[in-house]
């Protein structure tokens, strides 16, 4: 997994580079017993949308049959971070008068957007709450 969090302009396109956050997962994955997919998945939706199980229909027994849950122990994890990458060097011989920095990315949430059947309902707590959370990360 990886995420993007800027562009590194340089003054040359070979010390150009982009900052970002990877992991890297090793283990091998097997399928949970069905008796334990709901409590998995329930999970799963809390962490993302906290207080959306709250508010949407229980999970049916078709959809749990359709469902392949995984786990997956970390035997190895790797995680590298270069947010250390605006590194420059004194003296490389490089133009001075050309731009070198950051240009900062970021994910932002927009506006919740409905559904077509659902367009005159309000929009859910979990929904804005979440919206509101991710942008002030």
């Amino acid at each position: 997994m990886t995420h993007l969090d800027g562009l590194v302009y340089a003054r040359s396109l070979f010390d150009s580079s982009m900052r970002y956050r990877a992991a890297v997962i090793h283990g091998v994955a097997t399928a949970l017993p069905d008796a334990e997919k709901e409590a998995a998945l329930v999970m799963l939706a809390e962490h993302l949308m906290p207080g959306r199980a709250g508010e949407v229909r229980p999970i049916l027994q078709r959809e749990l049959a359709a469902t392949m849950v995984l786990r997956v122990p970390l035997t190895t994890a790797s995680v590298k971070d270069n947010s250390s990458s605006l590194i420059e060097e004194p003296g490389d011989g490089e133009d001075r008068s050309v731009w070198a920095g950051l240009l900062p990315l970021r994910i932002v949430a927009g506006e919740p957007e409905p559904s077509a059947e659902t367009a005159n309902a309000p929009v859910d707590y979990s929904v804005l709450a979440t919206r509101n959370h991710l942008n002030q990360l």
